[in-house]
């Protein structure tokens, strides 16, 4: 089942789609008490736009998982899918709900707080989401892409001034990053 693992990786890489994710699903059927093999099918078929599939992939997974560091990232996963999918059918509230029930269920991580800013953000919902920005920028003051997000979401709002803080925050961070 490992070795159909690395070969789907390598046809992925290689932009062999088909081949990827047809060679994906031999070893996870090759092993399906491995719930990394499982996660791993679930992620393949969301880059290949198969949300469905992933879908059912993953809450197959988490009925079996017991460990408490597996059931969390795959209720991570089934949850910003969830969010993703509702979003992309026009529903931002469903989306937005969704995302508020995993950062309530798993405060402070970074991933969870930065797409639940961005929701809020798309509904206009700005003082929430520069709450949850400030919040997230606490947890990772280092981070420059980060920075960088922060300080275009705040160009793109006029708030011209705060915007060159972030951006000079990310260039003393690292001046010779690309994105800073």
């Amino acid at each position: 089942a490992e070795a159909y693992y690395w070969l789907a990786e390598l046809y992925l890489k290689a932009g062999q789609r088909a081949k990827g994710v047809a060679t994906m699903e031999r070893s996870a059927r090759l092993a399906p008490e491995n719930l990394r093999l499982q996660e791993e099918l679930g992620a393949t078929y969301e880059h290949s736009g198969q949300p469905n599939e992933a879908q059912q992939v993953y809450e197959q997974a988490l009925a079996k998982a017991k460990d408490e560091k597996v059931v969390a990232r795959l209720t991570k996963r089934l949850g910003l899918l969830r969010a993703r999918r509702a979003d992309a059918s026009g529903d931002k509230q469903g989306a937005l709900r969704e995302l508020q029930a995993l950062n309530k269920k798993y405060p402070n991580d970074p991933q969870l707080m930065e797409n639940l800013a961005l929701s809020l953000e798309n509904l206009g919902r700005t003082d929430e989401a520069d709450r949850v920005f400030n919040s997230l920028l606490a947890l990772r003051p280092n981070s420059v892409p980060l920075r960088m997000r922060r300080a275009n979401d705040l160009a793109q709002r006029k708030r011209y001034a705060e915007a060159e803080v972030e951006y000079k925050k990310a260039l003393e961070l690292d001046s010779t990053n690309r994105n800073a």
